[in-house]
Order: C-alpha cells, then structure tokens, then sequence
C-alpha cells in the first residue's frame, strides 16, 4: 500500500515542474557558484564524467578541465562579470577514467535580481549539437525551456486533470501532431489515436482513461521511469516504434504525469536485421565442410573456439579440443609435420598476411587425413599471446582436395573479400587501419592495414569533419544502433552509402566497422530523372509542370511586377508537312535558342505545348518586357542570316501583373495577344511562306 504525501506547495511556473524533466534528461547539467563550487549534478552528468553527485557537490569544476584550459574558463567568466549574457563553446573536458573529450558547453547565469549574478548553470552535450542561446536576463525556468524546446527527445507533460500542458518539437516529429492540435486535450484520447488499428476498441480507450486517473490520483504507477517500446501509428498513417520512459511530477494540487520519447523505429529494424545476418552466419558455420577455429599461437594450438565440423573432420566433438579438456589440436598433427606447420604460421603472422598450410593429423580413430588450413593473425589475447582464425578442411582425396580448396577459398572470399562494398576496420581513437576486404585493396592499394584511415580513404590530413565516431557509443560507452549516411570520395570520386557501427575487436577495445556501398549510378540517375522532370527533352528549357510549379509559387511573392509572355513559333504546320519533323524540331530548336539570348538568366522560360513557349519574368515592369520583345525581333533579324531551310518566325502576346493581380488571369491574357498578333500575320494578305516558295498575289 503506497503512504500518501501531501505535495509541496508549487507557484504556477515553478522551475521545479521543470527541473524534474531536467533530471530525466540525456544530457550533462550541473549548476556552480560563482567560485566554481558544485552545487548540483544531474545522472547525465554522472554517465558523461564518470563521478557521482556525492563526489562532485562541494568540490571544484577544475578537476574537469585540463589544466592548460583553466585559464580559458577563467576568461570566457571575465567577459560576462554581470552575466547579462549566456557563453557558449566548444572545448574539452576530463572523465574520470583520465582521457579527454570534446564538449559544447552552454553557460547561463542564475540571477537573484537583474544585474545580480549568484551562480551558474551549465549544459555539456557531447558533440557540437548546438541550442538557441537565452536572451539576456531570463530566469532559470527560461534555461529549462529552452532545452525543453531544442531536445532530440520528445517530452509530453499531462496535467492534474488527465488534460496535455505540453508537447514539444521532437514529439511533433516523432508522432506528426502538431502541438497546436494537442494541447488541452485529454491525454487518454491522444494515446488511444496513437495505438495500431489492430489495438484499438471502445474497451481499450475506457482502460486507458481508467488507468490514467489511477495514476493521477494516487502518483504510483508499475511502468514509472521503466523504459517501454511501444508501437505507434502517425498522424499519416506510417508505423514507427517508440521508446517510451515516463515519471511523476508532484504540484500543489495534484500529481503530473511527464513522459519522455525516443524514436527507435531505426534501430528496431537494425537489430532485426542483425539477427537475421547472425542466424545465417550459424547457420553457413554449421554446415561448412571442416573446422572453423580460434586459437593461441602455440605449439599445442591452444583452442577457443571450434566450429561443429570438428567431430566430421577430428573424430573428436568441439568440447574435446577446447581449452585442451581432452586432447590438444597441436597433438593430431603428424609429427613429421608439425614443425613445418609452425614455420608456415609464423612466417604468415611476421608478414601480416594470411597463412595457408597443407599437412597430415590423425583422427580419433587412428585414421590418417590429409588437411588444408587457412588462417590469419587478427590480434593479441590479455596475456599477449597472438590469436589466430582459420579455417581446416579434409582434403585426403585429390580431387576432391581441388574442390575443396576451391569451393572453401570461395566461401572465404563471400564471406570476408567477395562483398561488392568496401568494408574496413579502425580503431575509434587513433583511426589506424585494422582490417580491410579486397575491395577496399583493389581501390586504395594492398598495404592499407596500419595505416590512418582518413589519409588513405580521403586524402585528408585532418579527422573527416563528418566522421561518426562520436555517434556510434552513449554516454555509457555502449554502442548505439550504428548511423546511415552518404558520401561522395575525393579518392574514386564515387558516391556511397555508408553503414557505420562501433564493435568490440578482439583485443576488447572498441573500433568502427563500415560497409560502403557505391550508389554512384543511383545518385546519378536521380539527378537525371529531376532533370527530366523540369526539363523539355528536345529544347533543354523547362517543361510545362515546372512552369505551373512557379506560377503557382510566385502568385504570393514579393517579386511582383511580373510579366508573362505567350510565344508560338510561325509556320510548324506548313514546315512539319513540307520538311517532316526532323526540320520542325530543328526549328523548335532555333527558337529555343532566340529565347534563350533574349531574356535574362533568372527568367523562366519554358515549353509548355508543341510550338508554344512561356516566360515568367519577376521584378520587370510593361515598359521593361517591350523592351525585351523588341531585343526579340533584332536577335531573330541576325538568327535567320543563317542558310537554314526555314527561318524563325515568332508571335509573342505579353501582360503585366501587379501585386494582388491574379498571374493565371494574366498567362490567358497574354496568350490571347499572341494569338491576336499571329492572327494579325495571316490577315491582310499575308501567308506564311516555305523557303523557296512564292505566290503572286493580285
């Protein structure tokens, strides 16, 4: 039974409703005085420095700042004595555990009266992820929603009367309710639009509202500060997954509930997918034709790990060989063999590459087999002995030796050489070069292992500014889901899509593995179907649809006047029957160029029919597009001193749109001058005439 507390009596916008989000917080925040003192310290800070509050309230920040930093903490102070102004930077600070890492810290002053500063609140993010910094003189619970506002978490707050206080950004982007949609409403139907189709019913929503103001009334609750994944249908439909970790907020006149989201929809599928890759891995590993291994660089080839193969190949079960329990793999060797097993090792291991060695072992029965090994050195145990990782296959007959070899040699290459990726191996602080596939050699060289990564990978001398290492573990040091991103390389000046991860080497220290695929083509192909679809295929001016997007979008500008002109080319009919197409589109082709010579570069000239064009001109006044029609004819006069089979004719209609006018009221009027004007060409008397054709007229 839970003893009921009377809560402590809270103004309306007490920053302590406020600082209990703080506490829940993935980010470092810790308050000083002005001496430096400590005098509080969120579990965020504790998983970033690797101290507790106990150890660091009452003591001072400089056991966090490198001492030839001091100084600068010491200066960045001086500049704001009053602390009218937050300071914000990029620096470094100290773990507990001794090494260094980079830091943007955020200081704001705590005021006990404008002008009067008593202490400090400092935010530490881990990477330069930078938030709007608070205007001069704000009071603490301004500080708190600014963090409120700019987390990547989303933060919901659920008042006394089951009724949603709050609803920021991130949460916006996670579900795709917009905070003006949701504020005031109750939050059991707000949870109840959130669940699947599946698990909705009227019996769903009466349990979630009954269970809510359970909770409201009494402050207790089973899944309080438990982190859940949940299940959650968008505002559009789509499906994402949510982890969800909620808390209780004690006010005045009741109990809040506060609950803090993290989109989890990528790394679900992540690990989905990862699960799939190890089961096929167990899978490919069992019914390999021989034994997989691991062992120490010794002479009895002290075993850790054998693959089930063994008991075919050895006659022995895998537990037989581990560890040496019943009988050393070193022992099976023939003993006219074994010293040159040993030599072919440690000649592979001295030349760090892979070592391939044919040679006898006797099975449990007393049987004599011929075996082929492959293996490599991939590092050092705790005790310093190098570890190897091969794989040993029966090849007693000749030929199926042959085949053997092959198809294992083909086998290794799928597995570790034969991706149609580069896949490489370094290590998290030095960036040196541990392991790379054949694909990465082929591109970047054979020697590349040793050497830093993004010298070779990017001609750089300098850490790649975009590099993830600081994204792949938290605060704990764990490894997170791993980061998606694209890149184009200076080096094969191709474009990929790179899968980065942080992973445990073998050696226990963590490292970063990437799989780059090239998405060249694909990269290209996009640029060329957008291309496609603003361009006309056969003048390269903007089509019809790009046309009416501009239209459309300058309709409410500021560009205004806007003028519009309606241009068709004289003749097509007369040319296409005469000549054939090829010669009409010749012609389409020469007014394409007209137009081009005659208007401006940031003017939107487009085909918008068979032999129709249209002009969207932005800040040109009527007296301006006269002016432009009539650079028109003089461009046309020098375009037919050509020997051409045909010469360009053009009827242009123009109109001007003032603020306010309506633009597609002004494109008819236009195209209804130009079709005055051409009528104007054949009225009269007048014909349009083929080169080389003329008619007497009476």
């Amino acid at each position: 039974m839970r003893t009921e507390t009377q809560p402590p009596s809270l103004q309306a916008g007490d920053p302590s409703i406020l600082a209990s989000i703080v506490e829940s917080f993935e980010q470092a925040i810790i308050s000083l005085t002005l001496a430096g003192e400590e005098t509080s310290w969120n579990p965020a800070a504790e998983r970033l420095y690797g101290y507790s509050a106990d150890q660091m309230i009452g003591s001072s920040l400089e056991r966090l700042i490198p001492k030839e930093q001091c100084g600068e903490w010491q200066e960045r102070l001086a500049r704001h004595p009053r602390g009218e102004h937050p300071v914000e930077w990029l620096t470094e600070r100290l773990h507990r555990a001794g090494h260094r890492f980079p830091v943007l810290l955020i200081l704001s002053p705590i005021q006990y009266q404008p002008g009067e500063m008593i202490g400090i609140t400092e935010l530490a993010l881990p990477h330069p992820h930078k938030l709007t910094a608070e205007a001069p003189g704000q009071a603490t619970e301004s500080h708190f929603r600014s963090l409120f506002e700019h987390t990547d978490e989303g933060i919901v707050l659920i008042g006394e009367d089951g009724c949603i206080l709050e609803w920021n950004r991130a949460l916006e982007s996670i579900t795709g309710f917009k905070r003006i949609e949701v504020l005031g409403q109750p939050a059991w139907e707000m949870m109840y639009r959130l669940l699947p189709d599946e698990n909705k019913s009227a019996d769903r929503l009466q349990d979630i509202k009954y269970q809510m103001q359970q909770v409201l009334k009494t402050g207790d609750a089973p899944f309080i500060h438990n982190p859940i994944q949940i299940k959650v249908k968008r505002a559009d439909g789509s499906i994402c997954f949510v982890e969800e970790r909620l808390f209780m907020i004690c006010t005045a006149t009741g109990w809040r509930i506060g609950g803090i989201s993290i989109d989890v929809t990528g790394r679900r599928q992540t690990e989905l997918a990862l699960q799939e890759n190890e089961r096929r891995l167990t899978n490919l590993m069992g019914n390999l034709p021989g034994m997989a291994y691991r062992c120490r660089n010794t002479a009895d080839w002290r075993m850790e790990f054998v693959s089930p193969g063994c008991q075919e190949l050895t006659g022995y079960p895998a537990e037989a060989l581990l560890h040496n329990q019943v009988v050393a793999y070193g022992d099976l060797i023939h003993p006219q063999d074994r010293q040159m097993v040993w030599d072919e090792v440690q000649q592979g291991l001295r030349e760090k590459r892979p070592f391939r060695v044919t040679y006898r072992i006797t099975c449990a029965e007393g049987r004599e087999k011929w075996v082929w090994e492959q293996g490599v050195g991939v590092g050092n145990s705790e005790n310093g002995e190098i570890i190897l990782e091969g794989f040993i296959t029966d090849t007693t007959e000749s030929k199926q030796a042959e085949i053997s070899l092959r198809d294992s040699h083909e086998r290794f290459l799928t597995i570790i050489d034969s991706l149609n990726a580069h896949v490489y191996v370094a290590d998290m602080h030095t960036y040196e070069i541990l392991l790379v596939n054949e694909k990465m050699r082929v591109d970047f060289g054979d020697e590349l292992v040793g050497k830093t990564c993004y010298k070779v990978f990017r001609g750089a001398e300098q850490i790649c500014p975009h590099c993830t290492n600081i994204r792949l573990l938290n605060d704990d040091g764990i490894p997170t889901a791993g980061v998606t991103w694209e890149s184009h390389n200076p080096i094969t000046k191709r474009w990929y899509l790179n899968y980065d991860r942080a992973i445990k080497w073998v050696d226990h220290r963590m490292v970063r593995i990437q799989i780059a695929t090239d998405i060249t083509q694909r990269k290209q192909a996009e640029e060329r179907l957008e291309y496609l679809s603003n361009h006309d295929a056969l003048t390269g001016l903007y089509n019809r649809l790009f046309f009416e997007a501009e239209l459309e979008r300058l309709q409410n500008s500021r560009q205004f006047p806007i003028s519009i002109a309606m241009v068709d080319v004289d003749g097509m009919k007369k040319i296409n029957d005469s000549y054939g197409h090829a010669a009409g589109d010749q012609l389409l082709c020469r007014a394409a160029a007209v137009l081009r010579s005659s208007f401006r570069n940031e003017d939107v000239i487009a085909r918008i029919g068979g032999d129709e064009f249209a002009i969207l001109l932005t800040h040109t006044s009527e007296k301006d597009i006269q002016w432009i029609v009539q650079r028109i004819s003089e461009v046309i006069s020098g375009n037919n001193l050509e020997s051409t089979p045909q010469n360009v004719s053009l009827s242009i209609g123009f109109a001007t749109a003032q603020e306010g006018d309506c633009l597609s009221d002004i494109l008819i009027e236009s195209d209804r001058r130009m079709y005055q004007q051409k009528s104007s060409k054949t009225g009269n008397g007048k014909r349009y005439d083929l080169p080389g054709q003329r008619e007497e007229h009476p």
